[in-house]
């Protein structure tokens, strides 16, 4: 006889927007007392020991599998993905909270009915765990996922340690883990219910032995500030942290490249782990100790139109940089996309085409040959001095990753860079040079060279080029609860301004090659100080005439809520006669208003 689900959505991701309240069977099921066995046994085998370094792909487990052969009574079944692939280790998302009853929580998966040891509806619960007993079965194991972007995370729940203790203890033991992940995003970052959630963990790894990873958003410029006070609370709390796993995904139009913002995310998170060891534990971590202690996880193929299609060389790019830092894990959001079983939400090509990539990770096997150049360097341009010509050209793409620019003067050598300018010094006044550029991938692979770009040195006798004059007219627009854009006059074209440097409150935060920068991540009702200097070969002119703007108070009224409109984290909006704040990027869709679907909007008035 067909099953019924209780829930028909695939693929979403860990920062994706669907939201299971709306996909539930409007049946309510009345939960039964959760099982309170001194040992809890759930039938699915026990867990093994984890290796240093391991690929470990995130499942979602409450998704149906449109794909027989890999069906588990609805589930993704683990084992055969395991017996195509030898792909043996999965973080499997997401285990939540329904309430508290007798000073348990009342979990689930997906916090849905049916799905849990006391609401068990006998077919895809059970498919559940027959796929995590399967995969043991034949050497694999799996780790338990907590939270996640919708709401219920056991955290939010209660912030009792006892409860949040024996509730942590009763899963890890029933389902024989030795692993476990918290995935902490959205609402659920508040320092004072992490710190309680911390101390339950802390007390659980002393009487299981467990080893914890903690998931947290990150931005290219590493760990959000919300981020940093969860991290905070673990090390605080004594939690032995095995990994904190990046969800490098997700970043919005700030970071155009994507595959380049994970790999800075990995760098500068590996900087703020070393910062908060030392403040918060007085542990002393040397580089190689941070990034081993780092995982990568984004979010392949297809995850909303706001966001690039993650393809298979951008995950190259992650995976090969994560074997040079030698970082302790790499998964990514979802092997449901890869597996194909999403119904094609993820649009991805070719089955697993994601995880061959990934498993190059950890192996001295070296990577797939590369016989693909780079593209041909473009736009060469460049500014003389008496003794010196500084180049600039727009920068190569490479299906893997540019390692670096050769650059040449009359077809010599005269200099390599890994970013797109370079200055040649040492020069003759009054001579004549002529330049062609090459990008070199990682393989060892040449473009083309450039066009060839000739230009002349100042005469000695020549002044030399004066700095630029002060940006006059600076003005703010586009003022937000925590966004502006400033504006201002754009200098001359005689004064050859390469770059404008930013001030807020004296301190420098960014550059522009044009008259217009876009400061973000700004706190609500606050009053900042800009400043603007012009910058070309000779330096850097004065500080243009300064200007005071207040950012939006938070209960500042909004723009109505609308469908199909993109929202940035902080937009606000108005509906129902009540304003909301942005907590998750997305576009909107019919059906989730900001009243009822509090993952995604935080109302404020």
């Amino acid at each position: 006889m067909e099953k019924k689900f209780k829930r028909l959505f695939v693929g979403a991701a860990l920062c994706s927007l669907l939201i299971a309240p709306l996909l539930l069977d409007a049946e309510e099921t009345l939960a039964t007392e959760q099982s309170s066995k001194q040992q809890a046994d759930f039938g699915v085998g026990q867990g093994i020991q984890w290796g240093d370094q391991v690929v470990a792909p995130f499942v979602d487990m409450t998704a149906y599998s449109s794909k027989e052969d890999l069906s588990s009574n609805g589930a993704l079944d683990l084992a055969a993905v395991a017996k195509k692939t030898e792909q043996k280790f999965f973080n499997l998302g997401f285990m939540q909270a329904k309430g508290v009853k007798n000073d348990r929580i009342d979990w689930a998966w997906g916090g849905f009915s049916g799905l849990s040891e006391s609401d068990n509806d006998q077919w895809q619960y059970e498919g559940i765990k027959k796929s995590i007993r399967e995969l043991r079965g034949i050497g694999g194991d799996v780790a338990i996922s907590f939270g996640g972007l919708n709401s219920g995370a056991f955290w939010e729940t209660t912030q009792d340690i006892s409860i949040l203790a024996n509730s942590y203890t009763e899963i890890i033991q029933g389902y024989g883990l030795t692993r476990v992940d918290f995935d902490v995003e959205a609402a659920a970052m508040g320092y004072q219910e992490n710190l309680a959630n911390a101390k339950a963990i802390r007390q659980v790894q002393e009487k299981t032995g467990v080893e914890v990873t903690l998931t947290l958003p990150v931005m290219d410029t590493g760990l959000i500030s919300t981020g940093l006070s969860v991290l905070q609370a673990y090390l605080e709390a004594g939690v032995e942290l095995t990994t904190v796993n990046l969800m490098t995904m997700c970043y919005g139009s700030v970071v155009p490249d994507y595959a380049q913002g994970s790999l800075d995310a990995v760098d500068n998170t590996m900087v703020q782990l070393k910062d908060y060891y030392k403040r918060f534990t007085n542990t002393t971590l040397t580089d190689e100790q941070a990034y081993a202690r780092l995982g990568t996880t984004p979010s392949i193929g297809f995850e909303s139109e706001a966001h690039p299609y993650f393809t298979t060389a951008m995950l190259n790019k992650v995976i090969q940089h994560a074997k040079e830092k030698k970082i302790g894990m790499v998964s990514y959001w979802s092997m449901n996309r890869d597996a194909m079983v999403d119904g094609g939400q993820g649009k991805v090509k070719n089955q697993y085409e994601f995880l061959t990539v990934a498993q190059q990770f950890g192996k001295d096997t070296p990577s797939p040959e590369d016989f693909e150049k780079p593209s041909t360097p473009t736009d060469l341009h460049g500014v003389a001095s008496s003794d010196s010509i500084s180049l600039s050209w727009t920068a190569s793409t490479d299906n893997v990753q540019v390692s670096h620019y050769n650059i040449y003067e009359e077809n010599r050598l005269v200099g390599t860079s890994k970013v797109p300018n370079f200055l040649h010094k040492g020069l003759k006044p009054a001579t004549t040079y002529s330049y062609t550029v090459e990008a070199v991938d990682t393989a060892g692979n040449k473009s083309e060279r450039s066009a060839i770009l000739s230009l002349k040195t100042n005469d000695e006798t020549e002044g030399q080029l004066p700095v630029p004059s002060v940006p006059l007219q600076l003005t703010a627009k586009n003022i937000l609860q925590n966004k502006l854009t400033l504006t201002w006059v754009k200098n001359t074209p005689n004064e050859q301004v390469m770059h404008y440097a930013i001030y807020r409150d004296g301190i420098r935060i960014g550059v522009s090659e044009t008259n217009e920068f876009e400061d973000t991540n700004l706190d609500a009702g606050t009053t900042y100080t800009y400043q603007v200097k012009a910058i070309n070969q000779s330096g850097s002119s004065d500080f243009s005439q300064a200007i005071t703007v207040k950012t939006l108070d938070e209960d500042s009224q909004g723009n109505t809520w609308t469908t199909n409109q993109a929202y940035s984290i902080g937009s606000i909006v108005t509906y129902g006669g009540s304003s909301y704040r942005c907590l998750q990027a997305h576009t909107s869709i019919a059906g989730w208003t900001p009243d009822i679907v509090p993952a995604l909007w935080e109302k404020i008035s």
